[in-house]
């Protein structure tokens, strides 16, 4: 069994760097830890995910569950929603073929 349950990365890339990656990243952390989920949610910074023009991106493992275009309050919908609810937030989920998809 894994050390966490769940995963996730936010892209920390150039672009979704300057779109609000940090605040994304924060709002998950925040709604994280108020939950009492931090062992077994980790919430991490990524490098580039590939996918640029459609962030800032998110990604939950063990899902393989991809959002995009999040912003902070997109962030705490996630956080809300998905890891302490355990539904996938449609509106924000991004679906793409593999491998680069670059705007």
């Amino acid at each position: 069994m894994s050390q966490y349950e769940r995963h996730v990365f936010v892209c920390d890339g150039k672009r979704c760097g300057r779109d609000g990656s940090e605040d994304v990243r924060d709002a998950l952390k925040e709604c994280v830890s108020r939950a009492g989920l931090k062992k077994r949610v980790r919430i991490n910074r990524a490098g580039c995910l590939g996918q640029c023009g459609h962030g800032p991106m998110v990604v939950v493992y063990p899902e393989g569950v991809w959002y995009a275009g999040v912003d902070a309050a997109g962030g705490r919908r996630i956080g809300e929603e998905h890891l302490i609810g355990g539904r996938v937030v449609s509106a924000l989920r991004y679906v793409a073929p593999p491998g680069d998809n670059k705007r």
